[in-house]
């Protein structure tokens, strides 16, 4: 959510985020940035806001964070 918010004050204040990965995302994690292509179309319509592709690839970090965390906690308690 922190992300989201710098997103949208960025998008009000006019200042362009650049993500010089957003192509390498796009080709070698497809799933987690298709699912950030969703989440940022419904945001975009409730915030009513465009979000660039750049923040969409951003985004799709942050999915794919949150699902390494969650798969590294089952796994150490696996483990024990």
């Amino acid at each position: 959510m922190v992300h989201v918010e710098s997103m949208y004050l960025r998008f009000l204040n006019g200042i362009p985020a650049r993500n010089l990965s957003t192509l390498n995302i796009r080709i070698e994690y497809p799933i987690l940035f298709d699912m950030s292509v969703y989440f940022c179309s419904i945001l975009s319509d409730r915030l009513n806001i465009t979000i660039s592709e750049d923040e969409t690839s951003f985004i799709a970090l942050h999915f794919g964070s949150f699902i390494e965390q969650k798969s590294s906690e089952k796994k150490k308690y696996e483990l024990s």
